[in-house]
């Protein structure tokens, strides 16, 4: 302590961050750099980081320059898509265990579109996926990320969230490893300013979506804040290998977070459209069943598919994206998505898109701007047993497999209480 307190002395450092008393355990955290081995400071030394932070690491080799800074571009092939309205940080995805749903949903959509499939995310979320998810989908998770080329061949490359840092904690890392002054936050604010900063349209890379973006006004704190976060971004998306795709082997990204990255985007889409089609309507696409809108006896097949995916083994993630009513009775289930039409834009757009392609036989559906295809979907009639009416359903079928088949396989044990039709 005493040394420290002299460093700080010297140093004219006005408040010594590196020392913290913690009264709820009754103890002191200090906190200090270790000198670094004189052997690095003789021998010329290069230092090769995608995502180094040059003002820290001056603080750590004073005589550090920068002699090349390049920017790889993406290959041939890579496709990028961003959520523009939110950063989506842990917070929100622990807040409901829709989350885990809508990331393990979206990962099997884009298996359906992409093939082999990465997923990367916190880690606290790896152990409710992870036993859920079919083979052709890898997770990874932020922390453990920096290296692998595991995910080199993936189709589709998913990073959801970013890592934060406190803005405290920032401001005393950037303290002890700079020896600096630090301009803290007032106490107005408990989490960093915003700043607007570009998503970078691809095509056009004069034309840019201005999102909120968190920003500390001191540099070094700044420094460490992106260092977490930015970087932690960087080292996620890289693991796709964009830079070495082509034609012949393409790539799609999507970043579940509004955080800007130097890398250019084809498009953006909003929580809200990622929401919907992560909803109902994106189970039944994944589990091969569109009922239509409109159609007479919907709620009585509605309910059975509830039952059938409530019947899965282990227990189905997606169950928390159905409504409790769905469950409980046909008028039930037929009450619950005529409410969700009417009450969320998003999901009926995006319903009333599938409805749409499906009637006119269209090849694919845009879900989050890639083509979901829907060309191995026939259409049939179903009804269940004593009720009144046939209702519309298309169901997707497997080379030489027929609608009837497909339909039964869908519905499980609860096949047996279904009519259908040709």
């Amino acid at each position: 302590i005493c040394e420290l307190m002299i460093e700080a002395v010297v140093r004219d450092v006005t408040e010594l961050k590196h020392l913290q008393v913690l009264p709820e355990i009754g103890g002191i955290s200090i906190n200090y750099l270790k000198r670094i081995n004189l052997q690095y400071f003789f021998p010329p030394i290069l230092v090769f980081d995608a995502t180094l932070q040059y003002e820290l690491a001056k603080c750590i080799l004073p005589e550090l320059e920068i002699r090349t800074h390049k920017q790889v571009p993406d290959g041939e092939g890579v496709k990028r898509f961003q959520l523009v309205d939110t950063n989506l940080p842990y917070s929100t995805l622990k807040s409901s265990n829709k989350w885990p749903a809508r990331l393990s949903l979206w990962s099997e959509l884009c298996h359906t579109m992409f093939g082999q499939t990465g997923l990367l995310l916190p880690k606290f979320l790896r152990n409710i996926i992870e036993p859920n998810l079919r083979e052709g989908i890898m997770l990874g998770h932020f922390g453990d990320l920096k290296g692998t080329n595991k995910f080199k061949h993936v189709g589709a490359l998913i990073v959801a969230s970013r890592p934060a840092i406190d803005p405290r904690q920032a401001e005393r890392a950037a303290a002890i490893i700079s020896w600096k002054n630090i301009q803290a936050l007032g106490e107005k604010h408990e989490w960093y300013p915003r700043e607007e900063a570009p998503i970078i349209y691809r095509p056009n890379a004069a034309y840019s979506w201005p999102v909120s973006s968190d920003t500390h006004p001191d540099r070094l704190a700044e420094a460490v804040r992106q260092s977490v976060t930015e970087a932690a971004i960087e080292q996620a998306v890289g693991r796709g290998r964009s830079t070495r795709r082509s034609e012949t082997e393409p790539l799609t990204e999507y970043l579940f977070t509004s955080v800007p990255t130097n890398r250019p985007v084809d498009g953006v889409f909003t929580v809200a459209e990622l929401k919907a089609a992560t909803s109902w309507v994106g189970v039944l696409l994944h589990a091969g069943l569109w009922i239509s809108l409109g159609t007479k006896g919907a709620g009585d097949l509605l309910h059975k598919f509830a039952l059938a995916l409530k019947f899965q083994r282990p227990d189905s993630l997606y169950i928390n994206l159905i409504g409790l009513s769905a469950f409980e009775s046909p008028a039930g289930a037929a009450t619950w998505r005529k409410k969700q039409i009417q009450d969320n834009f998003e999901i009926s757009r995006l319903a009333q898109t599938v409805d749409n392609a499906l009637q006119e036989g269209s090849p694919a559906v845009e879900l989050l701007c890639s083509p979901f295809p829907l060309t191995g979907f026939q259409s049939t009639k179903a009804k269940v047993r004593g009720a009144r009416y046939f209702a519309q359903v298309y169901v997707s079928v497997a080379p030489g497999q027929t609608a009837e088949a497909a339909l039964r396989a869908v519905l499980g044990p609860y096949a047996e209480d279904v009519e259908i039709e040709g």
